[in-house]
């Protein structure tokens, strides 16, 4: 079976067209979104004409099987993580004002103060509002975790963002508490594939790489456009590998 995998679309419907055509070119069984469909920033994105909530999230429903929310789909939703193991967030959370969250939360928590606002479809929002924060499947033998983050932020709320190879010892843990060979999740921004095993963490980068048989967790590009090099992931469950492919947005001065 062969997956293909999107996160970090941040509302870029340039990029996540190009994403599905590229997937589709791959011959993939059906597509997986790790979320943060929503959050245009400017500081980070520069595509400010194309920028389309609500036809990012049509394209999403319609082509993918799977989707999990972000924490900037969360935010938009004005709904606080199901779990979070590190900050208990009051219930008053979204009521208060962006300032108050940051004192209230000694900054650990995104504010999503840049972020730039947006108006779900009615239909679009209830439909993000009923999505569930992780996706467990067993498929050719091979049992995956699909998350947005990292345990014990799956969500990916928390402004601090794993650096060493302990940080992700959590949830490898939690990995394997699952019977799980494989995790994988977005919300990084790697410039590839960025990949966590039992030892040691490995240089991100895209092509196609060997999921081995120990405990591992990868970490997804993004599609939007933005910073860090962007792309797809497809999973291949039969040979055990996994490849990222790049966009090639114009920022790489190549023509995708």
């Amino acid at each position: 079976m062969r997956i293909g995998i999107i996160s970090d679309v941040h509302e870029d419907s340039i990029r996540l067209e190009r994403a599905f055509t590229l997937l589709e070119k791959n011959n993939c069984d059906f597509l997986v979104c790790l979320g943060d469909i929503a959050g245009f920033d400017s500081r980070f994105y520069s595509y400010p004409n194309s920028r389309s909530l609500n036809y990012c999230i049509s394209a999403i429903r319609e082509n993918c099987r799977h989707v999990i929310p972000g924490n900037h789909d969360l935010f938009v939703l004005k709904k606080i993580p199901r779990w979070n193991h590190i900050f208990n967030f009051p219930e008053n959370w979204y009521e208060i004002s962006p300032q108050e969250r940051k004192v209230c939360s000694n900054g650990l928590v995104w504010n999503f103060e840049h972020d730039l606002p947006v108006k779900p479809e009615k239909d679009h929002f209830e439909w993000l509002n009923s999505l569930e924060e992780s996706v467990n499947l067993s498929i050719d033998g091979l049992k995956v975790l699909f998350t947005h983050s990292l345990f014990p932020d799956p969500a990916g709320m928390l402004t601090r963002k794993p650096v060493r190879h302990t940080d992700f010892t959590p949830h490898l843990e939690m990995l394997a508490e699952l019977d799980c060979h494989l995790g994988i999740s977005g919300h990084l921004h790697p410039n590839g594939i960025f990949r966590i095993n039992r030892k040691k963490i490995i240089q991100a980068k895209f092509g196609l790489l060997d999921t081995g048989t120990d405990l591992l967790q990868l970490v997804c590009p993004c599609v939007a456009d933005g910073n860090q090099d962007n792309g797809v992931t497809i999973l291949d469950t039969a040979t055990r590998t996994v490849e990222g492919i790049p966009l090639r947005t114009p920022k790489h001065q190549i023509i995708w």
